[in-house]
């Protein structure tokens, strides 16, 4: 045994060594001319998404102004979108997102609920609503001593009652729902009037009535669980031990696919009541466990109440969790709960958990404090209510949609001895961008906002900087760009704006190269700006995901062009320098070498680039893994992670 186990140890550091080994080695310097590069691989370390949400009705029926934002991560409060719209007619928003590679899910925000979505095939679909699924499960009767039931109320192992209706969900009635309770804005920003102290919150009734409770929507990250209890008029329990029979109604107030098996519509008939009573709504935050009955919910979990004063929050104006308003068109009361407490934690946008009480007849209610839905504000009148509306006093602009998000920065960087190779170490000339597309409340680009940044200058030659964007110059109108003296645009069915001849008119040459070399003076980088309009707006969809074509010019000469790889020359480039050096363009395959090398390479990030004659590979010790995977492996490889970069052979600011 014990010569068994010293070969064991023996074998164990052996595998050891040799890992250590082979992470040594796949760390090791490669020169760029020396790595292994497919020919169809396109250096691209984002890829284009194409976005496709849906809202519907239960019964199919399309609905439009839903506004979505969509970010490429779990959204917080100091989250910015990526990009913006609106549903259309058809209740669709369609859209495409250049994200970087390495991002797998998008997270939609908008109709009451904030949900991740896969990214598939580089598709984001999903459809909010639609058809009534079948139903599912064995229902058995209720076994849970700890809480009281509807007479004649079954459920599932998920909490699906049953005996219960389906009944239709009006496209207009969930439209306006939707503004009512807007997602993840807080309620005293979107609709304060619903929070006024003398607003009723519970439904009182002065003569026998029957009552039904139907679920809408639920935008919440918990397993709710929806009760009532009544109390006679004018008698309100002040303490929870007043209250004296709970009854629960949906064990699991959760959609179908999300948590639950509810469809918007499902309706259950709570009974009879007779005059002089009130009926009170309590929701049990995360109660639900799954499993039995259906009937699982806990008794000890934080439970929230209709009546403000039965809450636990002690500053009172955090105290109210739900807001009832109604709606005369169809005859609705309308509820809404906030299922976290109010004074840490929630954000207060009141849609958790959404649905509508129906009475016969609506005369037995008493409307006193009831507060009716209200309209929102649309001060330019473009479909778009004012608090979705990035630009709510212009009708020609609705939303933001930017490249990588508002604060965001992605970067090119060049190399620019092209149609010879250079010293790969990029940063001949390292520009940052950020693109915003504003679309109209239809989804059309209106107005393209360009910003960049000039970071750094490691050359002699005083190269340009220009992009040809995918629009006619017959429809550009309204161009204001930072620099106008060094700015101008070419004529064409694809414009090209040349933001300047040279890098120089920025920031003056020096002896030295402008930071990339360290121990030298330091520059502030340099920004510059063009924003133009669309005389005739174009459907984001149809729109060239940004940067564009973007491209340097080598020395001031105009038609010696250095653009990403694979990407095409304009008209005023000289052709005849194609296959001279070391360029190996052919068939579209532009500005690479014949082992496919470029000569420039667009970064979906701020990006910290080689020093000064530090090839890439000897900088960032993932780019030859990526390269040579064709964009499959290490897709973050410009990021700052362990082991991901050697700090003495990239460039600072100091």
């Amino acid at each position: 045994m014990k010569r068994t186990y010293i070969l064991i140890m023996i074998v164990s550091v052996f595998a050891l060594l040799l890992t250590a080994c082979a992470e040594k080695e796949d760390d090791a310097f490669v020169p760029v001319k020396d790595l292994t590069i497919s020919p169809d691989f396109d250096w691209q370390a984002s890829r284009l998404i194409n976005v496709d949400l849906q809202v519907l009705t239960n019964r199919s029926e399309p609905v439009s102004h839903v506004v979505f934002e969509l970010f490429d991560a779990a959204p917080s409060a100091l989250s910015s979108p990526i990009a913006k719209g609106a549903t259309d007619d058809i209740g669709k928003f369609e859209t495409k997102l250049n994200l970087p590679s390495r991002v797998a899910s998008i997270w939609a925000r908008g109709y009451m609920s904030t949900i991740e979505i896969p990214i598939v095939n580089n598709q984001v679909s999903y459809t909010f609503g639609g058809s009534v699924a079948e139903e599912k499960g064995v229902y058995k009767a209720p076994d849970s001593k700890d809480w009281s039931f509807i007479p004649g109320i079954s459920y599932n192992s998920q909490g699906l009652p049953s005996p219960r209706t389906n009944v239709p969900l009006e496209a207009e009635f969930l439209s306006r729902v939707n503004a009512s309770l807007p997602e993840y804005i807080a309620l005293d920003v979107s609709h304060p009037e619903y929070l006024q102290s003398d607003n009723q919150q519970n439904l009182k009734i002065d003569q026998a009535a029957q009552v039904w409770i139907t679920f809408v929507h639920e935008g919440a990250n918990y397993k709710n669980s929806l009760g009532f209890h009544t109390y006679p008029n004018g008698n309100a329990p002040q303490t929870t031990s007043e209250i004296g029979t709970r009854t629960l109604i949906l064990p699991n107030a959760s959609l179908q696919g999300d948590g639950g098996q509810l469809n918007p519509g499902d309706t259950v008939y709570l009974g009879q009541f007779e005059g002089g009573t009130t009926l009170g709504w309590f929701l049990v935050s995360n109660g639900f466990t799954p499993g039995g009955s259906g009937t699982n919910v806990s008794t000890t979990a934080q439970v929230y109440y209709s009546t403000p004063e039965l809450n636990p929050e002690g500053n009172p104006a955090d105290k109210q969790h739900s807001v009832m308003v109604f709606d005369s068109q169809f005859q609705r009361f309308l509820i809404g709960f906030e299922d976290l407490n109010r004074t840490s934690g929630s954000d207060d946008d009141f849609n958790d958990l959404v649905f509508f009480i129906t009475v016969n007849p609506i005369e037995a209610v008493d409307f006193t404090g009831i507060y009716p839905i209200a309209g929102s504000p649309d001060t330019d009148s473009d479909g778009i209510i004012d608090y979705y509306d990035d630009y709510p006093t212009d009708p020609e602009l609705a939303f933001n949609n930017y490249t990588y998000g508002s604060d965001a920065w992605g970067t090119l960087a060049f190399e620019d001895l092209w149609p010879n190779v250079g010293d790969y170490d990029f940063n001949d000339m390292v520009v940052e961008y950020n693109y915003n597309q504003i679309t109209q409340a239809a989804n059309r680009v209106k107005k393209v906002e360009m910003r960049f940044r000039l970071k750094a200058i490691g050359a002699r030659k005083a190269n340009g900087f220009a992009i040809e964007v995918p629009f006619a110059s017959s429809n550009i109108y309204a161009i204001n760009a930072s620099h106008p003296g060094l700015f101008a645009m070419e004529e064409g069915s694809e414009a090209v704006m040349r933001m300047f001849n040279s890098a120089f008119d920025l920031i003056p040459q020096q002896e030295h190269f402008i930071n990339t070399e360290i121990g030298m003076p330091y520059y502030a980088p340099v920004e510059f700006s063009l924003s133009f309009k669309l005389q005739n707006p174009i459907n984001i969809v149809n729109v060239e995901a940004p940067p564009y074509n973007p491209f340097i010019m080598a020395n001031r000469v105009r038609s010696h062009e250095i653009h990403l790889p694979g990407f095409t020359p304009t008209a005023l480039m000289d052709d005849d320098l194609f296959n001279t050096g070391d360029d190996s363009s052919a068939g579209g395959n532009w500005f690479k070498t014949a082992e496919n090398l470029p000569w420039a390479v667009n970064i979906p990030a701020s990006w910290d680039y080689p020093v000064e004659n530090a090839q890439i590979t000897r900088a960032h010790l993932k780019f030859k893994n990526w390269a040579q995977s064709s964009g499959s492996s290490y897709t973050d490889w410009y990021m700052n992670k362990p082991g991901y970069r050697d700090s003495d052979y990239i460039y600072l600011t100091p």
